[in-house]
This record gives C-alpha cells, sequence and structure tokens, in this order.
C-alpha cells in the first residue's frame, strides 16, 4: 500500500518508472515533503534496499515538485519494490512521513503522536 505515492505508472518499454506524490504530504515537523527531498533521499538509500539492481537505475530525477522519474537501464523487477524506502527527513533521522512518531517514553509505554498533515491531531500510547 503506498503511502506516499499517489499512483505511479510504467513506461511501455519499461526503462522508467514515474512516481505522482500524494499532495500536501509533510514530516512529522511539518516541513513539505517534495519530489527533490524524496529524490535525493532515494540516491541515498536505494543502493542498501536494492543491493546489485541498484545498478539498474540510471538516473532518478524530480520532474516537478510532486513527480519523480526513475531511469532504468534495463527493464528491472526490482526497482519498484526497492522503493519501500523509509522517506526521514536529512539531519532529523527522527522525523519521518508516518502517521504516527513517538513523542515520548516512560519505562516500557511508548507516547505516539499523529502527523497532523496525514490524520489530523491525536494521541496514542502503546506499551512496548
Amino acid at each position: 500500500m503506498p503511502a506516499l505515492a499517489e499512483r505511479w505508472s510504467i513506461s511501455a518499454d519499461r526503462r522508467s518508472l514515474t512516481v505522482q506524490l500524494r499532495p500536501s504530504v509533510a514530516f512529522h515537523d511539518g516541513k513539505p515533503v517534495d519530489a527533490t527531498v524524496v529524490r535525493d533521499i532515494l540516491m541515498k538509500a536505494l543502493p542498501q534496499y536494492l543491493g546489485p539492481a541498484v545498478d539498474d537505475i540510471a538516473d532518478i530525477r524530480a520532474v516537478s515538485s510532486r513527480t519523480i522519474e526513475l531511469l532504468l537501464r534495463r527493464p528491472s523487477a526490482f526497482v519498484a519494490d526497492g522503493l519501500s524506502v523509509p522517506i526521514s527527513e536529512p539531519g532529523a533521522d527522527a522525523m519521518g512521513t508516518g502517521p504516527f512518531y513517538v513523542s515520548g517514553q516512560s519505562g516500557d509505554v511508548l507516547e505516539l503522536r499523529a502527523n497532523e498533515a496525514i490524520i489530523g491531531a491525536g494521541l496514542f500510547l502503546i506499551a512496548s
């Protein structure tokens, strides 16, 4: 189930993958997530997620503020699967894009808060 992607498409020759990001995606601190940020994160993270299949990628481009294009050297069944990379704000490892973030911990209880940009305000407690 895509979280940041609104939709994606593969070209007829299977040598490019275009990903359209959802509008108004934001990091937990409210900073917007755009195609340039996601491209930069993917370029750094994909080698460890894809292993040797990363060589199938010729380039990753931010085509617009919400569109990323992966240009492939050859058709690859692995590249799309590798896009399940966690997207965290550069320089702030704890700032992700998911629906919740850890806002506190007391003993074995984690306090999770909702990412308001995704699901509205909220607070959840989970025992670890």
